[in-house]
């Protein structure tokens, strides 16, 4: 199961783009919110693993939905996005506990950068199934390397069939 993202922008250009970004690297976009009063009910209904909010918004800012989600949730993961030229804003909202920030425009390496470092990649029970498919390639390598080391070592004979079955 993909860690689920909550995405809070006015734009509706920039949540798409971020949706497109996040959902094409493995993510869940669970909701999409154009203000922070809409930010602070999605996250109470939803309890994503992540928000992804846009500093200036109408209505209510992220600064002030970062401090209702926090007093609501303390451990909650938000990542701010601001424009170039907001430093007093994005010092603000580190002071009110967003985990990290993204200048616009968006960098889709930098968004994941910043979304891994908050959340990681896999929710809890995913760990398992992503091991079982990235292990398989992983397990053929030891596999390989370990038969060169008995090779190398002399414990294998080189004109022996090398199986599957001697390790």
């Amino acid at each position: 199961m993909a860690k689920r993202i909550l995405l809070v922008d006015d734009a509706a250009f920039m949540r798409m783009m971020l949706k497109d970004i996040l959902t094409r690297n493995g993510y869940d976009v669970v909701g999409e919110a154009e203000n922070g009063n809409i930010a602070l009910t999605k996250y109470m209904e939803l309890k994503p693993d992540l928000v992804l909010m846009d500093i200036t918004m109408p209505e209510c800012d992220g600064l002030t939905a970062l401090k209702n989600i926090t007093k609501e949730d303390c451990k909650a993961n938000v990542v701010m996005c601001s424009a170039m030229g907001q430093q007093g804003m994005v010092i603000e909202a580190i002071k009110n506990g967003t985990k990290d920030f993204i200048v616009k425009p968006f960098d889709p390496e930098r968004i994941i950068e910043a979304v891994k470092k908050v959340i990681g990649w896999f929710s809890k029970g995913s760990k398992i199934k992503a091991f079982r498919e990235i292990g398989k390639p992983c397990w053929l390598f030891v596999k390989s390397w370990w038969k060169s080391l008995l090779i190398v070592y002399g414990t294998i004979n080189t004109r022996d069939k090398l199986s599957d079955n001697m390790l």
